[in-house]
């Protein structure tokens, strides 16, 4: 049983990877770096249907950034899923953190509505 929430675990947090692309692009050619993640079950996904997801960003510093995602059913907007990611930046070319400079914590700003 916990192979096959492992299983599910893992495709869950790439749909949202995948849909953090244009966060991720906001800080190019350096990367985010997760440093911490947190996944809270409210209620199990339907096997077959395909949740909806939403992000935001909860918090952002020149550290790095905390975002969470909720994943639903369409039917059922109340989260089902709750993933809490929160991301250092790591430089491009030796992977070392570093901090954003002012544009890049301008681009990210702009995913903080």
């Amino acid at each position: 049983m916990s192979a096959a929430l492992f299983g599910e675990g893992s495709a869950l947090l790439a749909r949202v990877e995948a849909a953090l692309a244009p966060l991720h692009a906001a800080v190019a050619p350096h990367r985010f770096r997760l440093g911490d993640l947190q996944v809270q079950v409210e209620r199990s996904l339907p096997e077959g249907v395909e949740p909806v997801l939403a992000w935001s960003i909860q918090e952002a510093s020149r550290a790095g950034v905390r975002v969470v995602a909720y994943l639903a059913e369409a039917a059922d907007p109340r989260p089902s899923v709750r993933i809490t990611l929160v991301y250092t930046l790591a430089d491009a070319a030796s992977g070392k953190p570093r901090l954003l400079d002012a544009a890049e914590s301008a681009r990210v700003a702009a995913f903080c509505v």
